[in-house]
């Protein structure tokens, strides 16, 4: 796999992420599984971090407007194409499955809440060095 093709996949992924997880709460809020404030809550919760990435994603689709006739991006190692995939795929992921657990009253809300910023924070981290080592180094 080469180097843009991976920095597409994790910039639509990661684009993705935030919609997923509003249609989620949208579905639990609708269906009366959570209420409103905890909604409200829970979209608050998450969407400063998704804002900041959107942002760094942003200006890579901006700045790669143009169409490449021939693409000389690096290869990039399977390992490496496995782990960002990995890391990129469980951020994905996580937050329906806990909004989902959440909803389905298996935790209290606080302890909701609390779990979901650590485990965010702990994934931000990674995330972090997988936008830093895909888009940073560009002259984007």
């Amino acid at each position: 796999m080469n180097e843009r093709r991976l920095q597409e996949y994790v910039a639509y992924s990661l684009i993705l992420a935030p919609v997923l997880a509003m249609a989620v709460i949208l579905y639990y809020w609708l269906i009366e599984a959570i209420e409103f404030n905890e909604a409200r809550t829970t979209a608050l919760t998450i969407l400063p971090i998704f804002a900041i990435y959107i942002t760094t994603i942003t200006n890579f689709i901006i700045s790669t407007r143009k169409p490449i006739t021939t693409d000389t991006s690096d290869h990039v190692t399977r390992s490496y194409a496995i782990f960002i995939g990995s890391i990129t795929l469980a951020f994905i992921c996580f937050m329906p499955i806990m909004i989902s657990f959440a909803a389905s009253g298996g935790v209290i809300f606080d302890n909701f809440i609390l779990a979901l910023s650590i485990v965010e924070t702990v994934l931000g981290i990674y995330m972090g060095f997988v936008i830093h080592s895909l888009y940073e180094h560009n002259n984007l």
